[in-house]
């Protein structure tokens, strides 16, 4: 196969072609291109040929065909190497040039042949440059960079996460609080309302036990939330927000005034010095989804 290349000093244009199975012999004057071991993706991207023997291809100038590969910049020697098509490349080594800016030319990583530097060709499929792109320049189009970046986010986010954890661990309490705590961004319905404007102590003709227990399910079905202690007449769960994961105490402490089960509720942050309005959301999605119209009418006794 013929290896077309362009001497970017104005001595004219040449082509070399790389013979499989020959030992790698030179071609004219020039000197064989021999692909090193451990580039595999540019060996297959040479090695184009059939039973019968090496098939050439001819020499393709810039501009000629829109799905071209320049893969080489050597600004020491001026001198481009194209591949033929974009075919020739395995998907994730795939390629692709444009405009010829110095920071958007591949350090090199690879080596084809003597002395001759590539590029990593570990490019997505289907890249593509633009119609008339300069020979010898390497563009960093869709490199594996981002992957990079990304694993480096996931990392950072992932030990935030773990941060997050180990700074407030779950640990279950055993009875209703009696007030909101400094800074804890608190929600509660109560004797006393922080916040929870409009709201009252949900007030239900049943039997407390029932009420506790279609609580207990209406806690399990919410997302992100696990529930940390259940005895009589008290519940409390965590629930952790979306991205971050920042634990919250939701807790509900249930007695029994005359024969009606009496509900009150209190919703705090164990982290942070803002919630974004996410503790009072929580308290009005409770009063707003819990239905306890299921329940058999009765005293709160039992």
């Amino acid at each position: 196969m013929a290896v077309g290349y362009r001497d970017t000093h104005g001595r004219g244009e040449r082509a070399a072609r790389l013979v499989a199975g020959t030992g790698g012999r030179s071609v004219g004057n020039q000197q064989p291109l021999l692909p090193a071991a451990g580039n595999h993706g540019a060996l297959r991207a040479l090695l184009d040929f059939g039973r019968s023997g090496v098939r050439r291809q001819p020499l393709l100038r810039p501009g000629t065909l829109d799905i071209l590969w320049r893969v080489l910049s050597l600004p020491r020697a001026g001198t481009g190497v194209l591949l033929p098509a974009a075919g020739h490349l395995q998907p994730r080594r795939r390629t692709a040039a444009a405009d010829s800016h110095p920071q958007h030319r591949a350090a090199g990583a690879g080596r084809l042949g003597r002395g001759l530097p590539l590029p990593d060709l570990r490019y997505p499929r289907n890249c593509r440059h633009p119609a008339g792109a300069p020979v010898g320049s390497v563009v960093g189009l869709n490199r594996p960079r981002g992957w990079k970046a990304a694993g480096a986010l996931l990392a950072v986010y992932l030990l935030l996460v773990a941060g997050i954890t180990l700074a407030a661990p779950d640990e279950p309490w055993d009875a209703f609080p009696a007030g909101c705590p400094h800074e804890s961004n608190c929600t509660r319905v109560a004797d006393q309302n922080v916040r929870g404007e409009g709201l009252a102590p949900m007030r239900i003709a049943a039997a407390r036990d029932d009420v506790q227990a279609a609580l207990l399910e209406w806690l399990e079905e919410l997302p992100r939330t696990r529930i940390l202690n259940s005895q009589e007449g008290f519940v409390h769960a965590v629930q952790r927000t979306v991205f971050f994961r920042f634990p919250d105490d939701f807790t509900f402490q249930l007695y029994c005034e005359g024969d009606e089960t009496v509900i009150q509720v209190q919703s705090q942050s164990r982290l942070g010095t803002n919630d974004l309005g996410v503790n009072e959301k929580r308290v009005r999605g409770f009063y707003e989804d819990f239905d306890a119209s299921a329940l058999a009418p009765g005293n709160c006794a039992g």
